[in-house]
């Protein structure tokens, strides 16, 4: 197998038109079950970014595992504690933030978080000659292209963010997700959330208005998603629920719910 580390843009771009699998941000190296005849690493490339914070954004470059910026984030932040939830942590210290982006699957524990934040990739395809940038969409994308950096932007300040998700055990794979993140408006709150694993791909929702409305118009939307199985509209309900309950445990100390 010949194991190719690119320097220019031009040199990801052969390898693209030539179908070479990608890592440190692109396809699956082994995604078919066969060794490919060579393969293109990304974390030697000299363009690549390492970890890079402002006051705004998190940009993380092609080889930045899960464990990484999650030690960057410090322990109390919350993307660190919810990153925490995301695999053993033998997965977290090997998988990269931008490879997980790059091989989507169908209940992905990390995209709804980086896509409620509205992030953005930095990548390479075969019909320009300088590095694109394109918002985080779903699947990530039809072409074929090399993922270079990733720009999350900071949680909003005040805004809460919670995840739940549900697998049969610790190792296996969840079998459902939800993402949920709350911004104060006045006396009124913003919600947006996103589920996975209800349909082939993530659902995105909004709602506005006081708690209880906001908590009815949840409800609601769950109820309305056609083809749900029963009981995992009872999950999301439930997980819901449980969100619910922290951020009045969180806001509302010593009342009762």
């Amino acid at each position: 197998m010949r194991w190719i580390e690119p320097s220019t843009i031009e040199e990801v771009q052969t390898c693209l038109a030539q179908h070479v699998p990608i890592i440190g941000g692109g396809t699956w190296l082994l995604q078919d079950g066969h060794s490919p005849q060579a393969v293109c690493d990304l974390t030697a490339w000299a363009g690549i970014l390492g970890i890079k914070r402002d006051e705004q954004n998190w940009t993380l470059g092609p080889n930045i595992t899960l464990n990484a910026w999650q030690q960057a984030l410090g322990v109390n932040h919350p993307i660190s504690q919810i990153l925490s939830l995301m695999g053993s942590p033998a997965f977290r210290r090997v998988a990269t933030v931008i490879g997980v982006i790059a091989n989507p699957q169908p209940v992905a524990d990390l995209y709804p978080l980086l896509r409620l934040l509205q992030s953005s990739v930095r990548y390479i395809d075969t019909t320009h000659v300088d590095i694109q940038n394109d918002v985080l969409d779903w699947p990530e994308s039809a072409q074929e292209r090399a993922i270079v950096g990733v720009k999350v932007p900071e949680i909003p300040k005040d805004s809460r963010v919670y995840f739940r998700k549900y697998a049969k055990g610790r190792m296996t794979r969840p079998l459902i997700n939800f993402t949920v993140i709350m911004t104060p408006q006045g006396s009124h709150w913003k919600i947006t959330f996103m589920t996975c694993g209800l349909s082939p791909w993530p659902l995105q929702g909004s709602a506005c208005g006081t708690l209880r409305e906001v908590d009815q118009a949840m409800r609601q939307w769950v109820l309305d998603r056609e083809g749900v199985n029963r009981f995992y509209q009872a999950l999301i309900l439930n997980m819901w629920q449980d969100i619910y309950q922290q951020w009045w445990n969180e806001n509302n100390r010593g009342i009762a719910l």
